[in-house]
């Protein structure tokens, strides 16, 4: 751990790395001194923030920070930040509002545009902002659409009088109302200045902040193969498992058929060690772990997204579906649409992207196998990272 601090710099100030290393929550050498490796993603996040604290960068730039944390460690974080980290310059990337509310004073938004947009305030203070203009939008759009209605029925009705009486003035007085239909919308720019179109380009209607607010797709997975499961579909028995030490000790508990199950705890406490217990991947040291006969589980887990960082299939080609068009609407379905999805390495995709292909993948799979059917039980691991 001491290594990680003091990186590739030629420093040698140990006392001040063990220090920082205790005020991260790593009170005793024996601690400071294991092997970075065997540290939970928790437990690396600290490290690197007392790395940063060792270094004290004048610019910090944070990829997504609060992944792998528990709650409290998230407020952790955000307390650091703020006390520890006040004079730096920080730019960070997250999802996590609460977080950003607490650590962030301006926004910088990606536009569908692909251009820039730029917020003062936390993030509740953009949000509101969004929402505030949305509604103005709203509302003009709803009074332009009411202009043009009336501009379009005295339209008719000039026309109407011009056939009747012939009088080619009325025509004339057409043609501009005509045009004047079509500048609807264009009357001022976004400055509030008249509209000039060699200026200002041609509008359709009321001007849009081209903010896509990730409004969730709708999808559902295919329902699993009926099974008679009187009690429940996984029991666990007096399960008992360690690596140097107990980690998990006398563990039971049941599962059962519609249950919404959360596993809660620290980082370092077992949780990713029980799931693979339950998946099989470890072998218990005592007790049992019984899924009901017939049943099938499935699992979303973090060693398949990391797998993802090496694969050079394009997503279409990792999916492997029956025809092109079938996999294209399976993937657009989770939000991955366009050219990438059959042009680009699965290496190149984002987190979040990553996140919903191994989503898809994984149910495709269930798909094709055990009559086409789905997993009666589901392990999702962090799948909000």
């Amino acid at each position: 751990l001491l290594d990680a601090l003091y990186s590739d710099l030629d420093l040698s100030s140990e006392a001040k790395a063990r220090e920082i290393l205790v005020g991260i929550g790593l009170k005793t050498q024996e601690q400071q001194d294991q092997p970075f490796a065997q540290l939970s993603g928790g437990w690396k996040m600290r490290v690197f923030l007392g790395q940063i604290q060792f270094i004290r960068p004048h610019l910090l730039l944070l990829d997504e920070p609060t992944n792998h944390l528990d709650l409290p460690r998230i407020n952790w974080l955000s307390h650091f930040i703020n006390e520890q980290l006040g004079d730096m310059t920080i730019v960070t990337v997250s999802h996590d509002r609460s977080f950003l509310n607490v650590v962030t004073d301006s926004i910088i938004v990606f536009k569908t545009n692909l251009t820039l947009g730029y917020f003062q305030g936390d993030y509740d203070t953009f949000m509101a902002t969004v929402s505030e203009k949305e509604l103005f939008n709203s509302r003009l759009k709803e009074k332009i659409q009411d202009k043009k209605e009336r501009l379009e029925a005295q339209i008719v009705k000039m026309k109407q009088l011009a056939q009747k009486y012939g009088d080619n003035k009325r025509y004339a007085a057409i043609s501009s109302k005509k045009k004047k239909l079509e500048n609807v919308g264009n009357e001022k720019n976004a400055n509030g200045h008249r509209f000039k179109l060699t200026r200002d380009g041609a509008r359709t209607g009321a001007e849009d902040l081209l903010i896509d607010l990730h409004e969730p797709e709708s999808w559902s997975l295919p329902q699993p193969l009926e099974i008679h499961a009187t009690t429940s579909l996984l029991t666990v028995e007096k399960l008992n498992f360690g690596y140097n030490g107990p980690m998990l000790k006398n563990i039971t508990f049941n599962v059962h058929p519609g249950e919404r199950v959360v596993l809660l705890g620290c980082n370092g406490t077992g949780k990713s060690t029980l799931i693979e217990l339950l998946q099989g991947r470890l072998t218990p040291q005592w007790g049992i772990v019984k899924l009901a006969p017939l049943a099938r589980m499935g699992a979303l887990t973090q060693n398949f997204v990391e797998q993802l960082k090496d694969e050079s299939k394009t997503p279409l080609q990792l999916l492997d579906a029956k025809t092109e068009d079938i996999g294209r609407r399976h993937l657009a379905r989770f939000g991955l649409g366009g050219d990438f999805v059959s042009d680009s390495p699965c290496y190149t995709l984002s987190g979040g992207q990553a996140i919903r292909l191994a989503r898809i993948t994984r149910i495709m799979y269930a798909i094709r196998s055990y009559y086409a059917k789905s997993s009666h039980l589901h392990f999702l691991y962090e799948v909000s990272n």
